[in-house]
């Protein structure tokens, strides 16, 4: 959660807004491969269902969306008028699924802007 907390502090330099962390919107928990670069494993197995069965301590995507869904249900009974979220590409992925009514994990590019309205 680093990284997504020096961008936030960037951004901030000019918004000058209160900064609220939110463990729910934490990277995905790659348990064994936690800090190992993606060349130590098969990344395109590493997103299959398989893979969970192989490697228990790797949270699934259903346990990140759940999560997820904790945190975009929370800010829905806020009602706020606008919210800024940085994180990381893993959750980005999953709100653009949740969102989009999409089963499918939609892949995310780094640095993407992605706008929800409820």
């Amino acid at each position: 959660m680093l990284r997504a907390k020096s961008i936030a502090d960037i951004i901030n330099k000019e918004l000058d807004l209160k900064i609220v962390f939110d463990k729910r919107l934490r990277e995905r928990n790659f348990g064994v491969y936690q800090n190992k670069h993606k060349s130590n494993f098969d990344h395109k197995k590493f997103f299959s269902d398989q893979f969970y069965i192989e490697f228990s301590s790797v949270e699934k995507n259903s346990e990140m969306k759940e999560r997820l869904l904790s945190f975009i249900n929370d800010i829905k009974k806020e009602k706020y008028k606008n919210i800024l979220v940085v994180t990381h590409g893993g959750i980005i992925s999953q709100a653009k699924s949740i969102y989009n009514k999409n089963l499918e994990y939609e892949q995310t590019n780094n640095c993407e802007i992605f706008s929800m309205d409820f």
